[in-house]
C-alpha cells in the first residue's frame, strides 16, 4: 500500500487493501464470493496518482458493487448520472485506482459506520 493511501486512512487499519483495482479483481472476487449480500462493507476507491481524490462508499453487496464498477457497459450506461466515481473510473481507468475495504459491517449498521 502506498504511503499516500496509508496517510489518507488517518490511523485506521483497513480490513483489506487491493493496491490495483483492475489487477487485483480476481483476488477481490475470490475473497468476497461467500459474503455476497450477507455482510456489508465500507470501502474506499483511491486514485493512486493522487490519493486526495477518493470515494468512500458502502454496500450490502460489495462484490456486486465493485463488479459494476469493473463493467464498462455499466459505467457507460451511467456516465451521465450524478456519480463522481463513475466519471472518475471512465476518465482514469480501473488500473489507476486502489480499493480499500475499510470495514465489514452488519447491514443495519452500514449508514452509521460510513459516516464515522
Amino acid at each position: 500500500m502506498s504511503v499516500g493511501i496509508t496517510a489518507m486512512l488517518g490511523g485506521i487499519k483497513p480490513a483489506k487493501v487491493y493496491s490495483n483495482l483492475y489487477d487485483d479483481r480476481a483476488l477481490f472476487r475470490k475473497d468476497h464470493h461467500k459474503n455476497n449480500g450477507t455482510i456489508g462493507a465500507i470501502y474506499m476507491l483511491v486514485l493512486i496518482a493522487d490519493p486526495t481524490h477518493l470515494y468512500v462508499g458502502m454496500s450490502i453487496n460489495v462484490l456486486g458493487r465493485i463488479n459494476n464498477y469493473l463493467n464498462r457497459s455499466f459505467l457507460e450506461g451511467h456516465k451521465n448520472c450524478n456519480c463522481p466515481m463513475i466519471r472518475a473510473l471512465l476518465k482514469h481507468g480501473w488500473s489507476n485506482f486502489a480499493l480499500v475495504i475499510i470495514e465489514y459491517v452488519e447491514a443495519p449498521q452500514l449508514g452509521e459506520r460510513e459516516s464515522y
